[in-house]
């Protein structure tokens, strides 16, 4: 797109990527608080700047991924706004290995670095990148997040949900909506649809947040969808982190999950489930007229799943929410000693097990929660156990187990704690460090030990642990359940499926 909004022509085979396109397209143009008026959005996912354009020709050819036809004005070009999609990956595995500069290694960063110290591309930017840029603790990925928000006039970053480049891409992405040479930005809206789709996603929020002061520093949920407004000043503070986890702390607050409403939405699942259970409890007769269970259908089975899935959204909700009630304000204003991983924790890694083990009682825990049923556990650890992920989209997830259970080669258990410290707390403390933010890599995420132990950790009284373990040990337990019920009905399903 050009300063004379010559015509913009796109079509995409899929329907998620053209919203995703049509999305991008829409940010892209936003002058003044307001869409371009000569922007146009067709339902079947053509895009058009300037007149509409003529259905395209059906008997022309088709595109793998997208058609687009622009046209430049001649001489010195001068982008208006920019649609922006540099390459994902590691740079030494690239032809571009040469351009980087020392210490890059992610695709990402070399070319949105370069394209930012391109002076034609003024205005309107929009680009698409890996999660992974928007949280990774790397000096070179900080000091682009800082040049974004402090040069560049950073508005907006809208984290997509995994389905958005499907099949293509089985990576979460996000884009930042910015204005090359606009300066300082104002405020930032982290808008967080992972959990929800694109439709829910509403560029009134934006508008709203770019024009009022009111918003600073709230939290807000619409639907599926979070909004966290962040100042300049907020995210200085905290390494310039891109991502709503990154930034609890400073809005704990302005909790958007209290513990009645959460108790709440916990009664309404169980009713809901109540119910499904009596549908799927209908009576069958077998070869000999006896009465027997009838088996539950794929439908029935997808609907459970769903539902035991959203119990176990809500009690890491009520995990991290009770910690932040007892312990949220103590840590804010440095009330508790603080000690390095190094001198407080041992983690050590799992193992992983051999293909010829066969099921058994005790679940088995790696880079995606419980895996499988083993007829063998780990040996020589504590119960209950603590458990981090290391490897995968959701590293550095916690668990508790107080049975005893394999720990698979893509997780770390810990081994040793140094000082007193209650293992419920521990895992409140953990699941509210959200060590996700510290993960490396944009296709095989993954943290290391060396990142934990570098980290301080606050410990309050052993008293005051034990009494949040009193209130939350009910929650971990009906956690450690529910995670094992959704991989017996998820074994179930696939099953059915086969």
């Amino acid at each position: 797109m050009d300063e004379k909004q010559e015509m913009y022509r796109a079509r995409e085979i899929l329907e998620e990527t053209a919203a995703v396109e049509c999305l991008r397209l829409a940010v892209g143009r936003i002058v003044d608080g307001s869409l371009h008026p000569d922007f146009h959005q067709l339902n079947d996912g053509q895009m058009a700047l300037g007149e509409q354009p003529n259905p395209v020709d059906q008997d022309g050819p088709k595109a793998d991924h997208v058609q687009r036809n622009v046209t430049f004005p001649s001489g010195k070009l001068f982008f208006s706004a920019t649609i922006f999609n540099p390459p994902f990956g590691n740079v030494e595995e690239s032809r571009w290995n040469g351009l980087a500069d020392p210490g890059e290694t992610r695709l990402e960063t070399l070319f949105l670095r370069r394209f930012l110290s391109e002076e034609k591309n003024k205005g309107q930017c929009c680009c698409l990148v890996p999660n992974g840029f928007l949280s990774r603790i790397h000096p070179l990925d900080e000091q682009l997040r800082r040049q974004l928000v402090e040069c560049h006039g950073l508005q907006a970053v809208i984290l997509l949900p995994l389905h958005a480049f499907q099949p293509r891409v089985h990576v979460y992405t996000a884009l930042l909506i910015f204005r090359q040479g606009g300066g300082p930005s104002k405020r930032v809206w982290l808008c967080d649809a992972r959990d929800g789709r694109l439709e829910d996603i509403d560029l009134d929020v934006y508008f709203t947040a770019r024009f009022s002061s009111s918003l600073e520093g709230k939290c807000m949920r619409t639907g599926q969808v979070t909004h966290l407004f962040l100042t300049p000043q907020m995210l200085s503070s905290n390494h310039y982190l891109l991502v709503p986890e990154g930034h609890r702390s400073q809005v704990w607050g302005v909790s958007q999950t209290k513990v009645q409403a959460i108790e709440d939405k916990m009664d309404t699942l169980h009713q809901a489930i109540r119910k499904l259970e009596q549908s799927g409890s209908d009576q069958q007769m077998n070869l000999f007229g006896a009465k027997q269970q009838a088996p539950w259908t794929k439908r029935q089975l997808r609907q459970m799943i769903s539902l035991k899935k959203q119990q176990i959204l809500y009690c890491r909700q009520m995990v991290e929410q009770l910690f932040l009630d007892h312990f949220g304000e103590g840590i804010q204003k440095g009330e508790y000693p603080l000690f390095y991983g190094e001198d407080l924790l041992v983690f050590h890694s799992g193992n992983k097990p051999a293909k010829d083990w066969t099921d058994g009682p005790y679940p088995l825990y790696d880079g995606s929660g419980i895996r499988r049923m083993l007829d063998r556990c780990t040996q020589g650890i504590s119960l209950p156990t603590v458990i981090i992920t290391r490897v995968g989209t959701y590293c550095g997830a916690v668990y508790r187990s107080k049975q005893p259970c394999w720990i698979g080669g893509n997780a770390f258990f810990l081994k040793q704690v140094q000082k007193p410290a209650h293992p419920s707390y521990l895992v409140g403390l953990f699941s509210y460090m959200d060590f996700n933010q510290y993960k490396a890599g944009s296709c095989i995420p993954q943290i290391n030990q060396s990142v934990l132990q570098s980290k301080q950790y606050p410990l309050p009284s052993l008293t005051l642990q034990e009494e949040y373990a009193g209130k939350v040990d009910p929650w971990l337990d009906q956690l450690e359940e529910l995670e094992i019920e959704v991989y017996s009905l998820q074994k179930e399903y696939r099953l059915l499926a086969d």
